[in-house]
């Protein structure tokens, strides 16, 4: 079980996956939460993209966003190429998308 199934505070915030279980973890889920997604990502496929999304789906009232990044890959958000016009484009608008998440989830 990883942090996701824990639950600590009021919200998610999920930009590295490593260790989450799918579809255990996600069916846990009871708090809003804002996932940030790599196009490409070992430790995130995109079968268990979807799968998460489905399974957040049938909790309509829950609140949940995604926010997809083409031409990046796993840990663009955090240590993306400074080099790399698009992984930087990428991390900026994902810091924007957190902290507007967070504005919103936390007020």
């Amino acid at each position: 079980m990883c942090d996701v199934a824990a639950q600590r505070g009021p919200c998610l915030f999920m930009c590295m996956f490593a260790g989450v279980q799918v579809p255990t973890d996600i069916e846990a889920i009871k708090k809003p939460g804002c996932w940030l997604l790599a196009e490409t990502d070992k430790a995130f496929s995109p079968e268990q993209v979807a799968e998460t999304k489905a399974a957040l789906a049938r909790k309509p009232k829950l609140a949940v966003e995604y926010h997809e990044y083409p031409g990046t890959v796993h840990g663009f958000a955090v240590r993306g190429s400074d080099a790399d016009e698009r992984v930087v484009a990428a991390r900026v608008d994902a810091l924007e998308k957190a902290a507007a998440f967070f504005k919103r989830v936390l007020a």
